[in-house]
């Protein structure tokens, strides 16, 4: 319903698989690598995010998080969520672009999370992303930087 994508397709709905290694560099320090892949080959491509995060415990039961982190699109993906291929162009009367891989964006974060029995916590947390690359040039970005709030309960069931 945007009028900034009006005339264009919708991205497909899609399952994606996730791998993740997260290797500690000490009680505080954390290295993370994520593998996203589109499983039914509609358009979703691959993305690859790489972070550093570090966890503080504030108390006994609640701990600060903090992190960085870049992420990285397969062409597929950036095409995808950031291109308007010539046929959509021509659909739309709006010029091309067709981007390739490469970087999307750059993030900062800060959680806070406080666990309120053993099983619930309630959880907190601000982020700030910038686009990157290709992703940021396109015509479809009407912003180049973004802020963010999350907030929620969470279950530990095991």
């Amino acid at each position: 319903s945007d009028p900034l994508f009006r005339g264009l397709p919708d991205v497909r709905d899609t399952v994606r698989g996730r791998l993740t290694a997260r290797h500690a560099l000490d009680e505080h320090w954390a290295l993370r690598g994520v593998l996203s892949a589109d499983l039914l080959g509609r358009g979703g491509g691959l993305l690859a995010i790489a972070s550093v995060g570090h966890r503080r415990a504030l108390s006994a039961s609640t701990q600060l998080d903090l992190s960085a982190s870049a992420t990285w699109g397969s062409g597929t993906y950036v095409r995808t969520h950031y291109g308007i291929s010539p046929e959509a162009a021509t659909a739309s009367g709006r010029m091309a672009y067709v981007p390739g891989s490469g970087w999307v964006s750059g993030q900062l974060g800060a959680e806070i999370s406080t666990a309120l029995s053993r099983r619930w916590v309630v959880f907190g947390g601000v982020g700030y992303t910038v686009m990157a690359g290709d992703a940021r040039r396109s015509p479809l970005v009407s912003r180049r930087s973004t802020w963010s709030m999350s907030t929620g309960l969470a279950y530990r069931c095991c």
